[in-house]
């Protein structure tokens, strides 16, 4: 440290203080704004402390726990923001060089200031106060007045008034049904019901399909109709005692009927399109079984679907119980059965959603951010948005959640989820000095010591990153996004920290294996084939949705996806949303009830900013593509036509015994082992020798190792143990595997049978007619 002679504070300019990284520059074309006097005055005292025991700029942006520092901060109206800092990096290594640039007097002069103020503020913090906002606004009383920061730099202190949350009267009414439409349209949507179960039950019954249809299983959700087949059958039965020549059937102890042979499930879903045609659907989709049902659900779309709004599902019940348990709660719509869905967002952790275009995913992620402003306030959550489109989540400009303004760079968004690592592993390790575990173990132990009058806890409010075309980033910089996803998927849930990719574009290059295995909890709206659907979910089913936010939803402990109608926002509910907060954000920072300021939103609150400046070099070498000639459709499709028949068409040419027309060279690894385990799954074995030669490759050996590796192929016996996720939906489609177990189907006696049933139909053959056949195949 030295001590310039002959320099005074009002001789030295603050704006030309050069910085002592290259990389903490401030922004072109933007003057810094002067220090405060509290940020003088704590620059000196930290100088002073010790003969500069912790002199650097660390220490002034987050205040030593060694003596009363972090009181003589409080003090000063310095208030740390989430992460614990005062001020920025650049701004703390400005003020450590024009303290250094002071006259020793001047230094004195400010650490007198700083002494005199701590003992006032030692003296109010001593008497009795009820709450910590009244302690807190007590604390910036004593400080010295201090104008607003402009944008980019770091916050000043003011006396702050507390956050108000938003009446739900304040939102407008975005064209809701009356109870009594909503009762009119329902009865009249049974009746047709009714109408159709009937029609069913006949058309069934035309195919010599035994089953029956109730009306009572019957559910009608907001834009789809359930209908339900209970397979039934031939019944068993037996010679009535008192009459010989009538038969009666045989039922059990319970009084069900028992039958002789049942209809199968696999004969109900192989009516699909006989089903669809008879009932004039548009689309129809069939789940079977129905989970937890012992019926064949068929849900056919409504022509006039009523429209749920966001404004309906906050005045639940169900959606009113959850907000009282958690503040992050997440309305996810009504099922067919009319139970509102609202989840917590904690238990999911994070959140994958796909859909194509028109099929309700902006929309929802406009509902699903609306309803967390709603029940939160920027102490209790900040949100980061990144949006490419620039259209739809740029209507939540303004609010003070916002942990910076809303990402539509690409080139920022990967040191946005980089800030979002490093503040994730900040928390751990304050989490590891204090001994919790968790965000709420944190608050509870902060809320404890702020009643003891210790106030040296930062707050620490959740963070929702919301990213709403990952198949972008992904091509911007797929590397360096895969491992930052990776690293808070895997780590980010105890420290408070949440994801919500979306992408409208469900294939392997964006959603990567490693992505899929961390985001248990997806949903998945209308899609445009069913490998999309399998990407997202692992099965098919999204391909026949209807949109306009129908989806299925798939949590983190139950693999069967529940059909889910969304509920529609409109823009005019979010901007009065927006607009409450724009309004609370001025009256939090100026205390001015009317809401009365010059200053821009971004001006007033801006505690815990990230900085997004882009990395240089970050950008990562595009990865390889597929050949064009062959994409992964086209892979899919070989391989069913391969697992079915064991023969592929190219071109009009019928090619037998492998799987993919194309050398195996041109695939990537992935899909090479892909193509490897669907021949071990046809019913040959899996030894190097069968995949050099079914495959035309030199690398069988490799392969095998893989599988065995991977626990998808038993070393010894050469047979496959269990499918990848890849594979397991093909398998489950040509009727390989059981859905249920993934164990492989035995259809040995069917075959046998079949073989019985054709030898006893088929008509004799002489053996003269059989020795002509032959002759006329060798000619």
């Amino acid at each position: 440290m030295t001590d310039p002679g002959d320099v005074t504070a009002d001789s030295v300019d603050e704006t030309a203080i050069p910085i002592v990284e290259e990389n903490e520059t401030d922004t072109p074309g933007t003057q810094p704004k002067p220090f405060s006097p509290a940020e003088k005055a704590w620059g000196a005292v930290l100088y002073q402390y010790q003969s500069g025991k912790f002199w650097t700029a660390h220490a002034l942006r987050y205040p030593p726990k060694e003596g009363n520092l972090i009181q003589q901060a409080l003090a000063l109206a310095l208030i740390p923001d989430g992460s614990g800092q005062l001020m920025a990096d650049r701004r703390a290594k400005r003020l450590q060089f024009f303290i250094e640039a002071l006259q020793p007097s001047e230094r004195s002069s400010y650490a007198e200031q700083a002494r005199l103020q701590f003992e006032e503020w030692r003296a109010v913090r001593e008497e009795p106060s009820p709450s910590e906002e009244q302690l807190v606004v007590e604390v910036q009383k004593t400080a010295p007045p201090i104008e607003v920061s402009p944008p980019g730099v770091s916050p000043e202190p003011r006396v702050l008034r507390p956050w108000k949350l938003p009446e739900t009267l304040i939102l407008p009414s975005s064209g809701e049904e009356k109870p009594e439409e909503i009762a009119r349209v329902i009865a009249r949507l049974k009746q047709e019901s009714d109408q159709r179960a009937q029609l069913l039950q006949e058309t069934l019954d035309s195919f010599d399909v035994k089953v029956e249809v109730r009306p009572e299983d019957i559910c009608i959700g907001p834009s789809v109709v359930r209908y339900a087949i209970r397979p039934t059958g031939i019944p068993a039965t037996r010679t009535d005692e008192h009459d010989k020549s009538k038969k009666v059937v045989i039922r059990d102890g319970k009084g069900n009927i028992t039958y002789k042979k049942r209809t199968k499930v696999k004969q109900i879903m192989a009516m699909q399109n006989d089903i669809a045609l008879w009932l004039e659907a548009q689309s129809m989709r069939m789940e079977a079984p129905v989970p937890g049902r012992p019926y064949v659900g068929v849900e056919i779309p409504i022509k006039d679907p009523r429209k749920v709004t966001f404004n309906e599902i906050l005045r639940t019940k169900e959606y009113t119980v959850l907000c009282q348990k958690t503040r992050l709660p997440v309305a996810l719509g009504w099922d067919l059965t009319n139970r509102v869905w609202a989840v917590d967002i904690r238990k999911m952790p994070h959140l994958l959603v796909a859909g194509s275009t028109g099929a309700g995913k902006s929309v929802f992620l406009k509902s699903l951010i609306a309803g967390i402003i709603r029940y939160n306030t920027p102490d209790d959550v900040r949100i980061a948005l990144v949006d490419p489109k620039m259209v739809e989540l740029g209507k939540f400009k303004g609010i003070p959640h916002l942990l910076s303004p809303i990402v539509d760079d690409m080139e920022k968004v990967v040191p946005l989820l980089k800030n979002a690592v490093e503040e994730m592993q900040r928390r751990y390790k304050s989490f590891s000095e204090l001994g919790v575990t968790e965000l709420e173990e944190y608050q509870s132990l902060r809320k404890e010591r702020i009643a003891q009058g210790d106030f040296s806890l930062p707050n620490l409010p959740a963070i929702l990153i919301v990213i709403d075309e990952l198949a972008q980033l992904m091509i911007t910089a797929p590397d360096e996004t895969e491992s930052y996803i990776t690293q808070l998927t895997q780590l980010a849930r105890a420290t408070g920290i949440h994801l919500v990719l979306a992408t409208q574009r469900p294939s392997v290059d964006v959603i990567t294996g490693v992505i899929k295995n961390n985001l248990r909890t997806r949903i998945a709206f209308k899609v445009s084939s069913a490998i999309d659907s399998r990407t997202i979910l692992d099965k098919g089913g999204a391909e026949k949705l209807n949109g306009s936010g129908d989806m299925l939803y798939m949590a983190e402990d139950n693999s069967n996806p529940v059909r889910i109608q969304a509920p529609f926002i409109a823009n005019i509910v979010v901007e009065a949303l927006v607009q409450y907060w724009v309004g609370e954000n001025i009256r939090h920072a100026t205390g001015d009830e009317d809401g009365n300021t010059l200053l821009e939103p971004e001006q007033l609150f801006q505690s815990m900013l990230w900085e997004l400046e882009p990395i240089e070099g970050s950008k990562a070498p595009p990865r390889p593509k597929r050949d064009v000639t062959f994409t992964e459709e086209q892979l899919y499709e070989h391989l069913t036509s391969y697992l079915l028949n064991d023969i592929i068409h190219v071109n009009g040419t019928v090619l037998r015994g492998t799987p993919i027309p194309i050398p195996l060279k041109n695939l990537s690894p992935e899909d090479r082992l892909l193509v490897a385990e669907a021949v071990t799954w046809r019913g040959h074995r899996g030894s190097a020798e069968t995949l050099n030669k079914k495959l035309s490759t030199k690398k069988g050996s490799e392969l095998r190792d893989a599988l065995v590796t991977r626990g998808l192929m038993d070393r010894e016996t050469q047979q496959p143990i269990r499918p990848s996720e890849r594979l397991a939906p093909l398998l489950i489609e040509c009727g390989i595997i059981d859905p249920e177990t993934y164990e492989r189907i035995d259809t040995s006696n069917e075959d046998e049978e079949g073989e019985d049933e054709e030898s006893s139909e088929a008509p004799e053959v002489t053996d003269t007619s059989a020795g002509e056949e032959e002759e006329e195949v060798r000619t």
